[in-house]
């Protein structure tokens, strides 16, 4: 019985343990990202900094400098070149939507749209019906979106901090690596651990790239498109859906989502997509 007993105690205990990380991980949940993401951004800097460092012979400390500096001059360029041309086009969007809003509330949208796709008069109405009948529907879901909105605001000061944590990892990384394993007491032990850490750092290494090419080369492909096909708001679409490439499903779901507003006609349907995305992004 004695034993029964300790060995409750003991699955009691584990419990509780197992829900106390649970809860401290999730009360810390935002310093845990953002130290998560600055390894992955480590990772994807790394060959960067390596090359760097071989081709200039540099100290690690001051191949990271000079990478960040050359990561600061691209974005400095970027933001001269084409960042203008996206954040005018969806900051004109973004501004249409409280009159979007409100038609979409008063059922006058439903005019509108039948005007320009051609319905009936009955269509039209019941339409119209139907926007009336769930404004308050509506109005709820668009109150939550803005307050979604404002949340993912606040969290920029934990995203600005990915770049810094990921400093330390790129300047220290190896020491980091060689101080986890030395605290390994058996010597099979640690050759285990380093084997396991080799391979862990090699597939997240070509993960995390991968997933940055992916990204980048939807990016091209999306502008090349809609500028072919003359598709409306084409590079802040392509800026969306690229930036959102590494997400699986969300970020060609979303751009399918906005070209098929534009291109069967309902502008304000695309232009409603396209002013939520971007306010997200």
């Amino acid at each position: 019985m004695g034993l029964l007993d300790r060995r409750t105690a003991s699955a009691l205990l584990t419990i509780l343990v197992f829900v106390a990380a649970i809860a401290v991980l999730w009360t810390a949940r935002r310093p845990v990202i953002s130290f998560i993401f600055a390894i992955f951004f480590a990772y994807l800097l790394e060959p960067v900094v390596n090359k760097f460092a071989g081709w200039m012979r540099l100290s690690p400390g001051k191949a990271v400098a000079v990478t960040y500096l050359v990561i600061l001059v691209g974005l400095l360029i970027f933001g001269f070149t084409v960042a203008p041309q996206v954040m005018q086009q969806g900051q004109r969007l973004s501004q249409a939507l409280p009159d979007l809003f409100e038609k979409v509330q008063t059922g006058n949208i439903a005019w509108q749209l039948g005007a320009q796709q051609g319905w009936s008069y009955q269509t039209q109405m019941r339409v119209q019906q139907w926007l009336v009948s769930h404004r308050e529907d509506i109005s709820n879901y668009a109150h939550e979106v803005i307050t979604r909105l404002e949340q993912a605001g606040s969290n920029l000061p934990w995203i600005l901090l990915v770049p810094v944590l990921a400093v330390f990892f790129l300047k220290d990384g190896s020491e980091l690596r060689s101080s986890l394993i030395n605290a390994i007491g058996s010597r099979s032990d640690r050759a285990f651990l380093a084997r396991v850490m080799d391979d862990l750092d090699s597939m997240l290494g070509q993960y995390v790239r991968a997933q940055l090419l992916l990204a980048f080369f939807a990016f091209i492909a999306y502008t090349t498109f809609f500028l072919i096909a003359r598709v409306p708001y084409a590079p802040a679409i392509a800026a969306i859906g690229g930036t959102l490439e590494f997400i699986p499903f969300v970020g060609p779901l979303l751009t399918l989502v906005i070209l098929m507003g534009l291109r069967t006609g309902f502008c304000c349907l695309g232009s409603g997509s396209f002013g939520v995305a971007f306010r997200t992004m």
